[in-house]
């Protein structure tokens, strides 16, 4: 007799297999290039969801881009949005963030005016509107970053040429309320920089490395905390880095990429803060060596999108960085093969499979209803029944499309996974080299899978 486990049931089973997280190193892969090239692009996480807005078309362009568009993790294609729009005016630098359900973009003005100039875009109507109180600096291309708390905004500004208050500081926008508070700067805070990671983690928001004024970078790493206005010094970076990707994955900031120096030799260096460490480690490096990229996560993996090579030239590049926990292999009890796409041939292939092949390695992605789509780690791929084959699909989905969806079922020792569309089984009962769906009896190992971590 089997059963049906909770959610928590077979992820608790995943997590006994898997090591810690915070020991782990994870991998980058490629996945389809965004539609435009970009320099210092805004990149952010919204409904599953991985949005670029705003940046250049080249170091020396004057004026952001405003087009946006939105990558599908689960479809593996971008989505052009409406484009930014602000009133008209020309800006030289766009910043966005996800708050309170809709998406926030401010800018610098080339004019001098209305530096922030905030707008917020609504993804049922595709559109963007105006907000009303914004306040007026004029900034140098100082590189300012936004971060969501709640229902606010914070807004950490970078250097300035013209600057209405004698020190760094944070604005404030409380979006229910409609109103702003400036130079809420706190205590502790050094002379301000810009090019910084920054990322919100345990309601604590963390800026690291960066370009001061002078054209200096530095390894500093800062913590300022919203509930006291309080800055402080953390652990540096093993190295001064700046124009870095920056992103949170399960409670660590992750920096990718950016330089040493400002428009030195750029690295695919991959470095992970852990607060509750307050230290840093060193994580497998990017494939590609970029400056001036940037980062969000979506569904717990890492999106680095755009940046400049070494020539100078703006890229499109994306690369995907996941951790190995989470990652494991499905054996099966009868053969003790193993699931995986080595030969990408649009379906499950079923057979020996090195434990270092990505292609071998899945994850497993958790509904709160209780089933799962079953990720390859290599392709991004998902198992899927949707032609009707007679084999496991792989390959982009559709969110709404229930052949990708699986029961795991607890059958003794072993998992089975039964498809949600059609109620039929994962099996190799046939032995061709493939992995079938169908009806299975109790009696068929072919059908029962083990479960195990994928090695670091």
């Amino acid at each position: 007799m089997h059963s049906i486990p909770s959610k928590a049931a077979v992820f608790g089973l995943l997590l006994a297999l898997a090591p810690s997280p915070r020991a782990q190193q994870g991998g980058w892969t490629g996945r389809p290039d965004a539609p435009t090239a970009r320099i210092r692009p805004s990149v952010l996480s919204f409904k599953d969801k991985l949005w670029v807005l705003g940046g250049k078309s080249s170091l020396l362009a004057n004026g952001a881009l405003p087009q946006m568009e939105a990558y599908d993790p689960l479809s593996n294609a971008w989505t052009a949005k409406a484009p930014l729009d602000f009133g008209g005016m020309s800006r030289n630098y766009i910043q966005g963030v996800a708050a309170n359900g809709k998406i926030y973009a401010a800018a610098l003005a080339t004019t001098g005016v209305n530096a922030y100039g905030l707008r917020v875009y609504d993804e049922a109507t595709n559109t963007w509107s105006g907000v009303s109180n914004s306040p007026d600096y004029f900034y140098n291309y100082g590189n300012f970053r936004m971060v969501g708390v709640g229902t606010k905004i914070y807004f950490l500004n970078g250097k300035a040429i013209y600057d209405k208050y004698p020190n760094t500081y944070v604005d404030i926008y409380d979006i229910a309320a409609n109103t702003w508070t400036l130079n809420a700067s706190g205590s502790g805070q050094l002379s301000w920089y810009d090019d910084a990671g920054i990322a919100y983690i345990g309601g604590k928001i963390y800026m690291a490395g960066g370009t001061f004024i002078g054209m200096a970078t530095t390894n500093r790493l800062v913590e300022f905390n919203p509930a006291t206005s309080i800055w402080t010094t953390k652990a540096n970076l093993p190295n001064n880095t700046t124009a870095a990707a920056c992103a949170v994955l399960d409670g660590r900031m992750f920096l990718a990429g950016g330089a040493n120096t400002v428009f030195g030799a750029f690295g695919p260096t991959t470095l992970s803060y852990d607060p509750a460490m307050n230290a840093w480690s060193t994580q497998t490096p990017m494939n590609t060596s970029r400056y001036g990229l940037a980062a969000a996560e979506v569904g717990r993996r890492i999106y680095a999108v755009g940046g400049v090579l070494s020539d100078n030239s703006s890229q499109k590049t994306v690369e995907e960085y996941s951790l190995n926990a989470g990652a494991v292999r499905l054996r099966s009890r009868w053969l003790s093969t193993n699931l995986h796409e080595e030969n990408k041939t649009g379906f499950v292939q079923n057979g020996s499979a090195p434990a270092f092949w990505w292609s071998s390695q899945w994850t497993l992605e958790y509904a709160p209803q209780g089933w799962t789509r079953i990720r390859n780690r290599w392709t991004g791929d998902y198992m899927h029944i949707e032609n009707l084959t007679g084999k496991v699909q792989t390959g982009p989905i559709q969110g709404t499309w229930e052949s990708a969806r699986w029961w795991p079922e607890a059958f003794g020792a072993y998992i089975r996974f039964r498809n949600v569309w059609n109620s039929q089984y994962i099996h190799i009962e046939n032995n061709n080299g493939f992995a079938q769906y169908g009806p299975v009896y109790d009696s068929w190992e072919s059908a029962q899978w083990a479960v195990e971590a994928a090695p670091q």
